[in-house]
């Protein structure tokens, strides 16, 4: 308590063009507020604010950014970079204590004041930003992970608009062509070369031997093709073909990096180059996490207590970080499938003849890869 009657509590409301801070005591008085640019000139005149306004009231300054990862991170790596301390103030507590007021009206000094707010109360619970060789390293993956996700959506759209393409010019019969898969290298040379029936009953030199429905078949009685068809299906081809070279890319970026600063963790069953490279990306620095408790709370795959009067139970989080929590399991999953651990196995039938349900156990199997992966992290060894 006595550090903090001696502590300038300043808020700061980040967005694209300017930020907001403001400078409260512990009871939330206002002792400064400055709009400042999102550039190198206006960080310098928020540190000559933030550093005389401590000096006036000889206070220790303490700063709480709303977003320390987007529009405010250049301006949290300059006050890291001055030494002053910086914590992440999580958006939707800062919503939650607006909404608690007489008059919840929004504006930018409004935020900033409760970004401070929240500091006084949470001070000790908040997260320090820092910049460390595994935070940048994280950053680095995440762009890659994120890439990827996208190029795999489009990806998928793109492959669903080629079904309904080839569905229209060759009608059902087009999923005998190429059964086991109608995306692979060959099977798009072969759509790219003939994207109708008709035009594979024209050629002369197939690519693949003729099925006897297109041989019988007369051209009246097999789907009518355009130009504009064709170009349509070259198209979608040409789409795949650059999207396919882009993830061969990002993945084999992600394979070297993992293997150059983090190869343990594809010791762990279940655990290939994406799941690998996801858990870096979303857990950022481990040693953030005091204990994997922490770290399964912040995935969301931690039971949260319910406790009133003589009723006492565990219920299902809903919260946490969504893509974290899908991470682990697919960990999970892989581990339980047809190639996959042993003693997963073992463990998740244990958890069924418990009697618990598939996915109450699948959750057990989860919050167990949990004390696995922070232990493995941690120390930085593989699992065997």
């Amino acid at each position: 308590m006595k550090d903090k009657i001696s502590t300038l509590f300043v808020g700061v409301d980040t967005h694209k063009e300017t930020h907001t801070l403001v400078g409260t005591n512990i009871i939330c008085e206002s002792l400064c507020e400055l709009t400042f640019k999102n550039d190198m000139n206006g960080f310098a005149e928020a540190f000559q604010c933030i550093t005389e306004t401590a000096r006036k009231n000889k206070f220790t300054p303490l700063i709480g950014l709303e977003d320390c990862g987007g529009n405010g991170l250049p301006f949290a790596r300059f006050l890291s970079a001055k030494t002053l301390p910086v914590k992440t103030v999580n958006p939707v507590l800062v919503k939650r204590d607006r909404q608690y007021d007489t008059h919840p009206e929004k504006s930018d000094p409004r935020d900033a004041l409760g970004v401070a707010k929240v500091l006084t109360q949470r001070a000790d619970r908040l997260p320090y930003f820092t910049l460390t060789e595994n935070t940048e390293f994280a950053r680095d993956m995440a762009i890659l992970v994120k890439d990827r996700e996208y190029f795999v959506c489009e990806q998928t759209k793109l492959k669903n608009k080629l079904h309904w393409a080839l569905q229209r010019l060759w009608g059902i019969a087009y999923k005998n062509v190429y059964q086991k898969n109608i995306f692979g290298k060959r099977a798009l040379r072969f759509w790219d070369k003939y994207p109708a029936a008709a035009d594979f009953k024209k050629t002369t030199k197939p690519l693949k031997a003729k099925p006897d429905w297109i041989v019988s078949s007369s051209y009246s009685l097999l789907p009518p093709v355009s130009d504009i068809d064709r170009q349509h299906v070259r198209r979608i081809i040409f789409s795949l073909r650059i999207i396919a070279k882009q993830l061969e890319e990002i993945e084999e970026q992600v394979d070297s990096l993992i293997q150059e600063q983090a190869p343990y963790l594809q010791s762990i069953p279940g655990c290939g180059i994406i799941n690998s490279a996801s858990l870096i990306a979303y857990v950022k620095d481990i040693n953030r996490f005091p204990s994997e408790k922490q770290l399964a709370q912040f995935a969301g795959i931690a039971p949260r207590k319910y406790e009133s009067g003589k009723t006492k139970r565990n219920t299902r989080s809903s919260r946490g970080h969504s893509a974290l929590r899908r991470t682990f399991k697919s960990i999970a999953l892989a581990q339980i499938g047809r190639r996959g651990s042993q003693q997963a196995k073992a463990y998740y039938r244990k958890k069924l003849k418990e009697g618990k349900s598939k996915k109450q156990s699948l959750k057990c199997l989860m919050r167990q890869n949990v004390k696995i992966i922070f232990s493995i992290m941690k120390e930085q060894r593989p699992y065997y």
